[in-house]
């Protein structure tokens, strides 16, 4: 069963050899940025997908006992207007450190490509696994429905992205989903029997997204139920 807290508001791949500690969790963020996702702040222009890449990847270096994979799923450029350069991006911490990246380019609308980049680069551990994705609210209707700005021909809906998401792992421990208006009840029939917990908003929800900061008491407090995490990122 799956509990919903609704937390509401308006390269080139490459290893680095070093002694490896033991893998208690893995982060998996997911950041939509082929779409409009500037905001001001103080009267200064933001990007709220470069805001959560740049939290990300502090969080990244900051899990000394995880694993975190960051995809960046930037917009699509062509050369010579014809040809699509792989212009996604992956990042892979492993221990607070960076251990490979890799650019890339979309499997259909989802989130096939991130998924095998994951499978075929993942340790093998045992610990809980949360993945986080941050864009603009995953539409519930129509797959036809433009999401990707630079391919508007991609689909992307909640029945796709419940489909895509069970490709990382059989099970999910906690997905965190920092969009509007998906914490609704189509979204918590499709991830039932995907995750354990769910963390999001029924409501809209500011683009400089949620704060990911209670993720460090995985390090601090290895112990903390998945619920008690959960908990402290909606109320963050």
């Amino acid at each position: 069963s799956l509990l919903l807290i609704l937390a509401g508001c308006s390269a080139t791949e490459h290893s680095i050899s070093n002694e490896q500690e033991e893998i208690q969790y893995s982060l998996v963020y997911v950041i939509h940025g082929d779409a409009n996702y500037t905001y001001h702040q103080n009267g200064n222009l933001r990007k709220a997908d470069i805001d959560a890449l740049n939290r990300a990847i502090e969080t990244a270096r900051q899990a000394k006992h995880g694993e975190v994979f960051i995809f960046h799923q930037k917009p699509e450029r062509k050369l010579l207007f014809l040809i699509p350069q792989k212009d996604r991006l992956m990042y892979h911490f492993r221990n607070g450190e960076l251990v490979g990246g890799e650019s890339y380019s979309p499997i259909e609308g989802g989130l096939k490509a991130e998924a095998n980049l994951y499978n075929r680069l993942k340790s093998q551990s045992s610990g809980r696994t949360i993945f986080l994705y941050f864009g603009h609210e995953i539409p519930s209707g129509s797959p036809y429905l433009v999401y990707h700005r630079s391919q508007p021909y991609l689909q992307f809906n909640t029945e796709i992205f419940s489909d895509d998401l069970s490709l990382f792992e059989n099970h999910i421990n906690l997905v965190v989903l920092s969009t509007c208006n998906n914490g609704n009840p189509l979204m918590i029939q499709e991830l039932s029997g995907v995750s354990d917990y769910l963390v999001a908003s029924p409501q809209n929800l500011h683009l400089s997204h949620l704060i990911d900061s209670p993720l460090q008491q995985l390090e601090t407090n290895p112990e903390i139920s998945t619920g008690e995490l959960a908990n402290s990122i909606a109320k963050q």
